[in-house]
């Protein structure tokens, strides 16, 4: 069964996995739930820098990035991501 894990990094369910980082936590929210409803696992984080840590501990499918986030940017985060992952980014 998908999860919707903002914990350190349950056990996934083994459905695809997206990473959504977002600060507004409305809108991380509701992208959480609409993943989840569609059978994803998500994993999501308040902002840039805890959006890298978890990418780096966390084998993502996706990554639904904001580019507007305290911290470190979202295109700070993307150009570190395109440099160390394969995952997919949307931003």
């Amino acid at each position: 069964m998908p999860q919707l894990m903002t914990a350190d990094l349950p056990a996934a369910s083994g459905g695809p996995k997206v990473l959504v980082v977002e600060d507004d936590e409305s809108v991380r929210m509701t992208l959480g739930d609409n993943l989840l409803a569609s059978g994803y696992d998500v994993l999501q984080a308040e902002n840039g820098e805890r959006g890298l840590k978890l990418a780096c501990s966390w084998t993502s499918d996706l990554v639904v990035l904001d580019l507007m986030l305290p911290r470190q940017s979202g295109e700070d985060v993307c150009r570190i991501l395109r440099q160390e992952s394969v995952v997919s980014l949307y931003s």
